[in-house]
């Protein structure tokens, strides 16, 4: 894609190998399976999909802190993390098994 691993020159990584499969098998590869799991209707899906929108959030952030620089991209996948983490809490709040759920009185 033209970039040379001279971006990589702070981080700590010296080629894009390490970072690519992380981003493959955790961002990628995860989210499909919480994907999966939402059809699923499991219970405690939520949490999941919420550990994987923080981990979208700090990839991000982590990667430009080492690049050194933020690009439109970065700005739409940690709005796309914050949207999964809102959408995390909302199944979790509408399942009751958020925590700290009020409970109803009767």
């Amino acid at each position: 894609m033209g970039i040379t691993t001279e971006v990589l020159k702070i981080g700590p990584f010296d080629t894009f190998m390490v970072p690519g499969i992380f981003l493959f098998l955790v961002i990628g590869v995860g989210n499909i399976l919480t994907g999966l799991m939402m059809s699923k209707d499991f219970k405690y899906q939520g949490y999941i999909s919420g550990i994987f929108s923080t981990i979208l959030i700090f990839w991000i952030v982590i990667q430009c802190f080492f690049l050194q620089s933020i690009a439109v991209l970065h700005v739409i996948y940690v709005l796309i993390g914050c949207v999964q983490g809102l959408l995390s809490i909302h199944n979790l709040y509408q399942k009751k098994v958020f925590p700290f759920h009020l409970k109803e009185q009767k």
